[in-house]
């Protein structure tokens, strides 16, 4: 009997060696799986915070544009308006030319509302033509267009930013200088898309006539939009007497 307390002591021993290695193998899968669990919850968490970053950020950029929709067409109808205001205390007016100014106050209405569906597919990235865009727009305007290049689909903030310049450089065209020729040119560059609002020197006459208040973002706005773009916006006179505004973006 003496001879075996020694064995049995031993394996005692390792019975009790091996309880203590079981729970603490035990304590630490049970603390690796709560290190998972907040891992987890942090990543979920994190997740849920960038999604509601990123719906913020949709918001407020969807309320940009709809704001400048809204101040263009506005601006756009008030010039309208005075112009109709001015055919109507006209006694020389007639019937048709006033209908037509109506028409086209109608007309201005139905772009403002499909310019405000656009916005929205622009900002969930739409891949509607630059070129297409801007064809519609200048003829709202009576603008000439010319596109150089091979025209290629670039990405939706820079666009949105070039067709937002031109909408504004064409309200501003009509506003300040009415009457007088405009034209838009889209250029393809190998490293740049650029878009030109040139309007010539207006008429004495057109220049007498009442051109309205109200308008879009102006041009601080035109230029800001457009570095955010991470392009760069010029305006100024040009050759001919008339004014001129540049928009450039990177490719």
């Amino acid at each position: 009997m003496q001879g075996t307390f020694p064995g049995r002591l031993l394996d005692a021993a390792t019975a009790c060696l091996a309880g203590m290695v079981a729970g603490a193998s035990r304590r630490e899968i049970a603390q690796r799986a709560r290190q998972a669990a907040l891992v987890e919850t942090a990543r979920q968490r994190a997740e849920v915070a960038s999604q509601q970053a990123e719906l913020a950020t949709e918001r407020i950029r969807l309320g940009r544009e709809l704001h400048d929709v809204l101040a263009h067409t506005l601006g756009a109808l008030s010039i309208q308006l005075t112009a109709l205001d001015t055919l109507a205390r006209n006694d020389g007016t007639g019937r048709e030319e006033l209908l037509a100014q109506i028409e086209r106050s109608h007309q201005l209405v139905g772009a403002g509302l499909d310019e405000a569906r656009q916005a929205v597919r622009a900002l969930r990235e739409d891949t509607t033509p630059l070129a297409g865009q801007l064809e519609r727009l200048c003829a709202l305007h009576n603008a000439g267009l010319e596109v150089s290049g091979t025209p290629r689909q670039i990405r939706a903030e820079a666009r949105l930013a070039l067709y937002r310049a031109a909408q504004e450089a064409l309200t501003n065209a009509a506003r300040h200088a009415p009457g007088a020729e405009v034209s838009v040119r889209l250029a393809f560059g190998s490293g740049e898309v650029t878009v030109s609002v040139l309007n010539s020197h207006p008429r004495p006459a057109a220049r007498s006539r009442p051109s309205g208040t109200g308008g879009g973002y102006g041009l601080r706005g035109m230029r800001e939009r457009v570095l955010q773009a991470g392009g760069q916006l010029q305006a100024g006179p040009a050759d001919d007497g008339g004014w001129q505004v540049t928009a450039r973006i990177p490719a």
